[in-house]
């Protein structure tokens, strides 16, 4: 998992995006319907429209434990069914 994810954060039919693909956050972070943001363990904050990067992979829905997979089963997608996983010991960064 040696890939660059940068995207906008989005909301779409009630799942996170970061760009085109669904995302799955390193342990620890939350969401925060109210606000409409994500918060890292860090303490950083998220919100809808941010820009983002931070290092991970691109892996295939079908090649998720079904623990990940089932959550993000209904999430819009790319042409190749991929999803963004970010790197649980990589810092995610909002960026201008």
């Amino acid at each position: 998992m040696q890939a660059l994810i940068e995207g906008t954060l989005t909301l779409s039919k009630g799942c996170l995006l970061v760009g085109e693909y669904p995302v799955i956050w390193p342990h620890g972070t939350t969401w925060d319907a109210e606000s409409q943001a994500v918060e890292l363990s860090d303490g950083q904050v998220i919100a809808g429209g941010d820009r983002v990067r931070g290092g991970g992979g691109y892996p295939y829905l079908s090649d998720l434990h079904a623990h990940f997979a089932e959550p993000l089963a209904d999430c819009p997608t790319n042409k190749w069914g991929e999803i963004a996983v970010f790197n649980a010991d990589e810092q995610v960064t909002v960026i201008e």
